[in-house]
């Protein structure tokens, strides 16, 4: 399934390079496209909430396009293990380490912010800056392995885990608001208070702790794996107000609402 928003002109066709999917609130997957790239020009920087991807599914779309190098445009790079935010990000040797570094610089028309493959972010890429006519700003790739990940995604071992009272179990999480909770493979119940956790897959949150129910038993080792959802009503990709951007081999999982959205 693909939706385009109305009053919006989309240029788009299946090409190489990102892997968006969605993790519905149901127990199932559902998994959209592979593969592809997507542009913006102008025409996509004054919409409001046209999002590619929604609650329950993701959308992959792609054009194709090419530009020409530009005098003077720099190459960044960002590692999420071995980077460090106070570099130059300039060389592989002295990559950044986080998105939030990325979202807080500033770039030009030609520019190329590369992500290290393998490597996994749970942060939200929103481009501070925009490119130009034939010379975009362009999010890729470099290295070998997996497409670098960016998701809403995370994993709580047992070691996340300690005894609130009874049958419920918390965790620090780094979030203030979460609509899913993954019990092994099964998408859990959200309840409105902690007291309400009374059930197996029940699950609340409040002020960063998580509180699950699990009967005499670490959640993790009960329900085969914990993975929290973050980014409630967020999105993995944001682009505000920005244009001439190109994104390639990137890997968007677990988003609530959106996986990209255009502002």
């Amino acid at each position: 399934r693909v939706c385009f928003a109305a009053a919006v002109r989309w240029v788009l066709r299946v090409a190489g390079a990102i892997s968006l999917e969605k993790e519905p609130a149901l127990s199932h997957r559902t998994r959209l496209g592979r593969d592809v790239q997507f542009e913006m020009g102008p025409a996509w920087s004054h919409r409001t909430r046209r999002g590619l991807g929604n609650r329950w599914w993701g959308v992959a779309t792609g054009l194709v396009v090419g530009w020409a190098s530009v005098a003077g445009a720099a190459t960044y790079y960002v590692d999420a293990t071995n980077g460090n935010d106070s570099a130059s990000g300039t060389t592989i040797a002295t990559a950044w380490k986080t998105i939030n570094k990325v979202n807080t610089s500033t770039f030009a028309a030609g520019d190329q912010i590369l992500f290290k493959r393998g490597e996994v972010w749970r942060e939200s890429l929103v481009p501070p800056s925009s490119g130009a006519s034939g010379s975009p700003i362009v999010f890729d790739a470099y290295g070998a392995g997996e497409a670098p990940t960016i998701t809403g995604s995370l994993d709580l071992p047992a070691a996340a885990w300690s005894v609130d009272s009874g049958n419920v179990w918390k965790a620090s999480v780094n979030a203030t608001s979460m609509s899913y909770v993954l019990f092994g493979t099964v998408w859990g119940t959200k309840q409105t208070s902690k007291s309400a956790v009374q059930h197996d897959r029940d699950f609340y949150l409040s002020s960063n702790v998580l509180y699950v129910y699990a009967p005499g038993i670490n959640p993790t080792t009960y329900y085969g794996g914990m993975a929290a959802m973050l980014m409630a009503n967020g999105q993995l990709v944001f682009v505000n107000a920005k244009s001439w951007l190109t994104f390639q081999h990137f890997r968007l999982t677990y988003f609530d609402t959106y996986g990209v959205r255009i502002g």
